[in-house]
């Protein structure tokens, strides 16, 4: 199916990157264009900070990700903090998800949402939800 050749393409250019960056970038963090950062501590809204603080030591580095309806509607004004994601009235938080940060020289395989195959005395952990996380945002 037609999903089934996007998917294949999907993989083939995260991989794509992850070799052609070698020795140029120290991580990767693939995404989609629908895809958003939510850095939930206030003073802290760049992604190196989150990288710094729990990816440092692991291959791959996987955020929580959520798929949001904005068209559902809100529930409230968006909040001091700006986090507009949490004012929606969808939050699909039962779909068990992540988009990762991946570690270049000691990542092997990525896919759309982990890693697989890391150098040895590598592997993932998860970034707790209460940091960060992604926001999948789904218009349907």
């Amino acid at each position: 199916s037609a999903g089934q050749i996007y998917d294949h393409s999907q993989l083939l250019a995260y991989e794509d990157c992850l070799y052609r960056f070698q020795g140029t970038y120290d991580y990767l963090f693939p995404h989609d264009a629908d895809d958003f950062l939510v850095p939930l501590i206030s003073d802290q809204r760049q992604l190196p900070y989150y990288i710094n603080k729990h990816c440092s030591n692991v291959g791959t580095c996987e955020l929580l990700w959520y798929q949001m309806c904005p068209t559902c509607g809100v529930i409230r004004d968006t909040g001091e903090d700006g986090n507009v994601t949490d004012t929606l009235a969808y939050h699909d938080r039962c779909r068990r998800a992540t988009k990762s940060v991946h570690k270049i020289p000691v990542t092997f395989d990525v896919s759309t949402h982990t890693g697989h195959k890391w150098a040895p005395g590598y592997n993932r952990a998860e970034v707790p939800a209460k940091d960060i996380y992604v926001a999948h945002i789904r218009l349907f």
